[in-house]
Protein backbone atom coordinates (compact mmCIF):
# COMPACT_ATOMS: atom_id res chain seq x y z
CA UNK A 1 0.00 0.00 0.00
CA UNK A 2 2.95 2.42 0.66
CA UNK A 3 3.95 2.87 -2.46
CA UNK A 4 0.48 3.45 -4.22
CA UNK A 5 0.40 6.79 -2.13
CA UNK A 6 3.21 8.87 -3.77
CA UNK A 7 1.06 8.03 -7.54
CA UNK A 8 -2.06 8.68 -6.12
CA UNK A 9 -0.35 12.28 -4.19
CA UNK A 10 1.20 13.28 -7.31
CA UNK A 11 -1.65 13.05 -9.55
CA UNK A 12 -3.57 14.97 -7.07
CA UNK A 13 -1.08 17.74 -6.87
CA UNK A 14 -1.18 17.54 -10.38
CA UNK A 15 -4.85 17.25 -11.16
CA UNK A 16 -5.43 20.77 -8.98
CA UNK A 17 -2.49 22.54 -10.45
CA UNK A 18 -4.04 21.75 -13.81
CA UNK A 19 -7.33 23.05 -12.54
CA UNK A 20 -6.01 26.27 -11.38
CA UNK A 21 -4.57 26.55 -14.74
CA UNK A 22 -7.83 25.58 -16.57
CA UNK A 23 -9.44 28.45 -14.40
CA UNK A 24 -7.32 30.96 -14.88
CA UNK A 25 -7.32 30.82 -18.94
CA UNK A 26 -11.01 30.65 -18.71
CA UNK A 27 -11.17 33.81 -16.43
CA UNK A 28 -9.68 36.16 -19.26
CA UNK A 29 -11.77 34.38 -21.62
CA UNK A 30 -15.37 34.26 -19.30
CA UNK A 31 -15.38 37.18 -17.37
CA UNK A 32 -17.55 37.46 -14.66
CA UNK A 33 -20.44 34.82 -13.57
CA UNK A 34 -22.35 34.46 -16.41
CA UNK A 35 -23.92 30.88 -17.80
CA UNK A 36 -20.46 30.47 -20.63
CA UNK A 37 -18.22 30.77 -17.42
CA UNK A 38 -20.62 28.54 -15.47
CA UNK A 39 -20.68 25.68 -18.25
CA UNK A 40 -17.03 25.92 -18.39
CA UNK A 41 -15.82 25.86 -14.98
CA UNK A 42 -18.39 22.99 -14.88
CA UNK A 43 -16.62 21.28 -17.95
CA UNK A 44 -12.84 22.31 -16.74
CA UNK A 45 -11.56 22.89 -13.47
CA UNK A 46 -14.72 21.37 -11.17
CA UNK A 47 -14.41 17.55 -12.66
CA UNK A 48 -10.46 17.12 -11.75
CA UNK A 49 -11.25 19.15 -8.46
CA UNK A 50 -13.69 16.39 -7.66
CA UNK A 51 -12.02 13.60 -8.51
CA UNK A 52 -8.91 14.70 -6.56
CA UNK A 53 -10.73 14.90 -3.47
CA UNK A 54 -11.86 11.88 -4.29
CA UNK A 55 -8.86 10.40 -4.71
CA UNK A 56 -7.92 11.82 -1.20
CA UNK A 57 -10.90 10.28 0.29
CA UNK A 58 -10.49 6.91 -1.25
CA UNK A 59 -7.11 6.70 0.17
CA UNK A 60 -8.17 5.39 4.26
CA UNK A 61 -11.54 4.44 3.41
CA UNK A 62 -13.10 1.08 2.75
CA UNK A 63 -13.45 -1.20 -0.81
CA UNK A 64 -16.38 1.08 -1.86
CA UNK A 65 -14.05 4.34 -2.41
CA UNK A 66 -11.96 2.48 -3.57
CA UNK A 67 -13.69 0.86 -6.61
CA UNK A 68 -16.15 4.27 -6.86
CA UNK A 69 -12.34 6.27 -7.40
CA UNK A 70 -11.06 3.11 -9.64
CA UNK A 71 -13.82 3.76 -11.66
CA UNK A 72 -13.66 7.80 -12.15
CA UNK A 73 -10.25 7.95 -12.93
CA UNK A 74 -10.63 5.21 -15.68
CA UNK A 75 -13.37 7.21 -17.10
CA UNK A 76 -11.02 10.63 -16.72
CA UNK A 77 -8.52 8.89 -18.25
CA UNK A 78 -10.65 7.84 -20.94
CA UNK A 79 -11.71 10.70 -21.69
CA UNK A 80 -8.08 12.53 -21.88
CA UNK A 81 -6.93 10.09 -24.67
CA UNK A 82 -10.65 10.83 -26.55
CA UNK A 83 -9.33 14.54 -26.49
CA UNK A 84 -5.81 13.65 -27.48
CA UNK A 85 -4.90 14.37 -30.73
CA UNK A 86 -1.41 15.70 -33.28
CA UNK A 87 -1.55 19.44 -31.64
CA UNK A 88 -3.78 18.98 -28.44
CA UNK A 89 -3.01 21.75 -26.08
CA UNK A 90 -0.59 21.04 -23.74
CA UNK A 91 -3.43 20.86 -20.90
CA UNK A 92 -4.60 17.92 -22.45
CA UNK A 93 -1.32 15.79 -22.64
CA UNK A 94 -1.46 17.35 -18.54
CA UNK A 95 -5.13 15.77 -18.14
CA UNK A 96 -3.55 12.66 -19.78
CA UNK A 97 -0.40 12.57 -17.01
CA UNK A 98 -2.89 13.00 -14.52
CA UNK A 99 -5.06 10.43 -15.68
CA UNK A 100 -2.40 7.64 -15.83
CA UNK A 101 -0.83 8.89 -12.02
CA UNK A 102 -4.41 8.42 -10.44
CA UNK A 103 -5.18 5.13 -12.12
CA UNK A 104 -2.05 3.37 -11.65
CA UNK A 105 -2.36 4.73 -7.87
CA UNK A 106 -6.35 3.78 -7.60
CA UNK A 107 -5.56 0.23 -9.13
CA UNK A 108 -2.72 -0.10 -7.25
CA UNK A 109 -5.07 0.32 -3.61
CA UNK A 110 -7.84 -2.24 -5.14
CA UNK A 111 -5.48 -4.81 -6.00
CA UNK A 112 -3.40 -4.60 -2.72
CA UNK A 113 -6.08 -4.93 -0.47
CA UNK A 114 -7.33 -7.91 -2.27
CA UNK A 115 -3.98 -9.18 -2.51
CA UNK A 116 -3.59 -8.53 1.08
CA UNK A 117 -7.06 -10.19 2.33
CA UNK A 118 -6.01 -13.32 -0.42
CA UNK A 119 -2.55 -13.76 1.72
CA UNK A 120 -4.67 -13.63 5.40
CA UNK A 121 -7.06 -15.88 4.36
CA UNK A 122 -10.41 -13.87 4.13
Amino acid sequence: MHWVRPFVLAGTVLAVGLAALLLLSDAGEYPGISAAALRAFGRGPLPLLVIAALNLRALGAGRGWRLLTFGANLLLLGLAIQRLHRGAPPAIWLLLVVAVLLTLGSAGSVYSRVSARARDGR
